[in-house]
């Protein structure tokens, strides 16, 4: 699991251990293990093809079997004493000021948020933090962590780099030891070759 979780197919994982999905997410979460960010960036996971799930969207153009009709009478009854009332705030409601840490899966990143309205308004903490002392970010600027902890907030930890840097420092060639970078490398390139065999077999 520690060896291979972190950057292979789930279902490549469970297959080899001959063990449900399901027992095997359950499993990577009691070792703490995680998707590694090479892994989530990359082709390989699906996670940006626009693909994942659709075989479980609403086709285009849908339309409900309730669109546009009213409750009964009598339905509305029963259904009134759970209703929601006007102004009603649920259990998870959080107030402004309020610091929680975001991923998206998609995009393969995490960040800092802070509530800064009500009811639902949410921006990233540190461009928040950022705009308090400097205004707002120009466009065609980015704003990176120094020490790339997405936790550290504080001013201090900040700074603007042009898109053309932050190009510069996200490719591999910056980023990792010589070693390794021809091991991700070699990596990609044994995946794709797996990856055409089972196309074409």
């Amino acid at each position: 699991m520690r060896e291979h979780y972190p950057d292979e197919l789930g279902n490549d994982v469970a297959k080899a251990l001959r063990r449900p999905m399901s027992s095997m997410y359950q499993r990577a979460r009691i070792l703490g293990l995680k998707k590694s960010e090479f892994f989530k960036l990359s082709e390989f996971s699906g996670r940006l093809n626009g693909k994942q799930g659709r075989n479980n969207w609403f086709p285009k153009g849908y339309v409900p079997a309730n669109k546009g009709k009213k409750m009964l009478p009598g339905q509305y009854e029963k259904c009134k004493a759970t209703m929601f009332r006007k102004g009603n705030n649920p259990q998870n409601h959080k107030l402004v000021g309020t610091i929680s840490e975001r991923s998206n899966y998609k995009q393969g990143s995490t960040y800092m948020y802070i509530k800064i309205a009500e009811p639902r308004t949410w921006v990233m903490l540190h461009r928040y933090n950022w705009e308090n002392v400097y205004g707002p970010i120009p466009r065609g600027m980015n704003l990176v962590f120094k020490d790339g902890d997405f936790r550290n907030c504080q001013v201090e930890n900040l700074e603007l780099i042009t898109n053309d840097e932050l190009m510069r420092r996200n490719t591999i060639h910056n980023r990792y030891p010589e070693d390794l970078k021809k091991a991700i490398m070699t990596l990609g390139a044994l995946k794709r070759k797996v990856r055409e065999y089972e196309e074409h077999n």
